[in-house]
């Protein structure tokens, strides 16, 4: 048996699409005198390879209000109403939804 010659290289594919759902904190700590730490948690949706866009923030379980605009968003203690929230970030590119969660 022969061996032939290698062929030409075929072309690069297109990066993979991620977003990736990061916090400052997963947990707001609740001393007995009623004071929290941290006062604020910080979300980032961070969209990776190919992926490009601004996130939708959704709270998909439990009551919270996010703050702030493009992939940012500040949960602050006060501004939380049950002991779990989960929060969900979204972007669709191409008609896929890509996204991510995370539990607070």
């Amino acid at each position: 048996m022969k061996n032939g010659t290698d062929g030409n290289n075929g072309t690069n594919g297109t990066n993979a699409k991620v977003l990736t759902l990061t916090s400052t904190s997963q947990v707001f700590q609740v001393k007995k005198d009623g004071t929290n730490n941290p006062s604020t948690i910080t979300l980032m949706a961070i969209p990776g390879g190919a992926l490009t866009g601004t996130a939708t923030f959704t709270v998909t379980y439990g009551t919270a209000v996010l703050l702030g605009t493009t992939n940012t968003r500040t949960l602050a203690y006060s501004d939380m109403s049950t002991d779990i929230a989960t929060i969900k970030a979204s972007i669709t590119d191409s008609g896929t939804t890509y996204e991510d969660t995370i539990t607070i």
